[in-house]
């Protein structure tokens, strides 16, 4: 009896329990703020710590990171990794120097490099972002428009057998980004060894 009896008050228990976690349980929303370090994240994190948002009783948010464009470029548009791998790949294939040098020259003149010394600045980055990435409607920044969407034009015929102009705008800025930031990337671990 008394067996029954204690086996009763710990189910009873139990199920207390369980009922008291989910009546008291916040619904959690996740939301991806791009790669980290980059301003999105930086806002994202910022949201999740504010107090308003976390005095809210019926929610919690959590910012997490993501891969930014590439990933957006996965999800969106149905570019596999590797299909991105591949693109990013080519940009090392000698055929086409000449339009990666005619793009690299245009970049460094917006950004008004002198000498290594400008490329291997830790503000540079911020340089391609504000002068190259945010850059529109000048005539630099639309030859530089140009020449990346003849090469991924290339680029995209010789590794998903696809045009260009199959995708929308938005994917172009975004391909046109990831480029840039790789070109950039290569630059600086090429230059600044």
């Amino acid at each position: 009896m008394k067996a029954r009896h204690l086996l009763f008050i710990g189910f009873t228990a139990i199920v207390a329990m369980a009922f008291c976690q989910s009546a008291f349980a916040k619904d959690r929303i996740v939301f991806g703020g791009g790669p980290a370090g980059g301003t999105f994240q930086v806002v994202a994190n910022a949201i999740q710590v504010y107090d308003p948002i976390k005095a809210e009783p019926d929610f919690k948010v959590q910012a997490q990171s993501s891969a930014g464009s590439v990933e957006n470029l996965r999800k969106t548009y149905k570019l596999s990794k590797n299909v991105i791998q591949k693109l990013l790949i080519q940009l090392h294939d000698y055929k086409y120097h000449n339009k990666l040098h005619d793009i690299y020259s245009i970049i460094l003149s917006q950004t008004e490099v002198i000498d290594k010394s400008d490329i291997c600045n830790p503000k540079f980055t911020d340089l391609v972002n504000t002068k190259v990435l945010a850059s529109k409607n000048s005539k630099s920044a639309n030859e530089l428009k140009s020449k990346l969407m003849n090469l991924l034009e290339d680029m995209l015929k010789q590794t998903v057998q696809r045009s260009i102009s199959e995708y929308s705008n938005v994917h172009h800025i975004q391909l046109r980004k990831m480029i840039i930031r790789v070109l950039i990337y290569n630059l600086r671990v090429t230059v600044c060894k």
